[in-house]
């Protein structure tokens, strides 16, 4: 859900998508797991950002208290006041500062109120034993309730984009647009791709070597010795390493000793739900769409009711990743029938990262293509249900 494989360019027309061609532009070349902006960042990008912050209501509430980052519109357009915000979620073992120079780009749909969330168990947002999908989007509905936010375009990478998939699915009547970016509603296992590197750096071996580093050892006292103990848990590429090793926090002051900030053993014990999907999901992604979206509830998974998202969705895939392949189409279409797909050339899992500028114009196009049908669509008549 996270790492960069290499493959072959997937081959147009096996069905009906988009496809953009990118050449190789004489630049500095990008890692692949951009984690912070730099420090020599100009005042614009750094206003664009405010100070994470977290709602009372929320705190008094059963649900987790998610920790966000809301990026105001960069622009003034009194026509545009009524856009839905974007609410951005992370993927596995990441949080919003890891997309945060994505994220401050000022022509990045630069009309909207951008929301970065830090899921439960990563990030600054507090641990729980629970990590399946249905209670994120408890968390997410819960946060768009003490936001004040009655739709919303959910932009969600990887996990977090097999999360807004839910989402959507489950409570479309809050979910203005979809965006996700290089995930699939399919349920993902370590040998299904039939590629030679996905034993390796695959998300469960990363989980399970961290597990095998929690605590960390007392004699471990360096970024470059937990390096080190990646490396020969098996974990051999440099940048996921790195990647993985921003999860590293000092209790108190920089003498003392390190910890996971994510809940490593959560996550370790749930990874089976993460890179899958939810039972009722399974369930709608077998059955034929012959009803219009509704939320979803027990009734529906009882009666086994098509559960499908018709508003307007994007799924942006990079073409040397493996994550959407041609093979996922039928199943996206049967869930999504108003998605379209769009490959970015030359680019991995971390899409936004190695390719920002094609990412960018690629949503920014997609919002503006359905700005027209969301302002058209009457608002929904109800709040989330929990």
């Amino acid at each position: 859900m996270f790492a960069t494989f290499g493959c072959k360019v997937l081959k147009s027309g096996c069905f009906l998508h988009l496809r953009l061609i990118v050449r190789p532009r004489r630049t500095r070349p990008t890692t692949r797991f951009r984690t912070a902006v730099p420090a020599a960042c100009d005042a614009r990008s750094v206003r664009t950002v405010s100070v994470a912050g977290k709602s009372d209501e929320a705190q008094r509430s059963n649900k987790i208290v998610l920790d966000y980052v809301h990026v105001p519109p960069k622009i003034d357009r009194v026509n545009e006041a009524n856009l839905p915000p974007i609410i951005f979620l992370h993927g596995l073992l990441a949080s919003w500062r890891t997309y945060r120079s994505v994220l401050q780009r000022p022509d990045l749909a630069p009309d909207r109120s951008i929301y970065a969330l830090d899921l439960r168990n990563h990030g600054s947002s507090p641990h729980s034993e629970e990590m399946s999908y249905d209670s994120m989007i408890g968390d997410l509905l819960a946060f768009m309730t003490t936001q004040n936010i009655s739709r919303a375009c959910l932009m969600g990478h990887s996990m977090g984009g097999k999360l807004a998939m839910a989402a959507a699915l489950a409570h479309p009547h809050v979910v203005s647009e979809l965006i996700v970016m290089d995930a699939a509603p399919v349920v993902y296992k370590d040998h299904s791709w039939q590629m030679a590197e996905v034993s390796e750096d695959s998300p469960q071996a990363v989980v399970q070597a961290i597990a095998k580093l929690n605590p960390i050892p007392a004699h471990m006292r360096t970024r470059r010795d937990l390096e080190e103990a990646l490396r020969n848990l098996g974990i051999r590429s440099h940048d996921v390493r790195q990647f993985a090793l921003t999860n590293l926090v000092r209790r108190g002051n920089v003498d003392q000793e390190m910890a996971w900030r994510v809940n490593i053993s959560a996550i370790a014990r749930n990874m089976a739900e993460i890179m899958g999907l939810p039972k009722w999901m399974q369930e709608a992604s077998r059955q034929p769409t012959d009803t219009a979206g509704h939320s979803f509830t027990q009734k529906d998974a009882e009666t086994k009711h098509a559960v499908v998202y018709r508003g307007p969705t994007l799924f942006i895939r990079g073409s040397r990743s493996a994550y959407v392949q041609d093979a996922h189409w039928p199943v996206i279409r049967r869930l999504f029938p108003n998605a379209s797909l769009v490959t970015i050339d030359g680019a991995g899992h971390w899409l936004q990262s190695e390719k920002p500028d094609e990412f960018t114009r690629i949503v920014n196009a997609f919002l503006n293509r359905s700005t027209t049908s969301v302002r058209a669509s009457e608002s929904p008549a109800h709040e989330p249900v929990y």
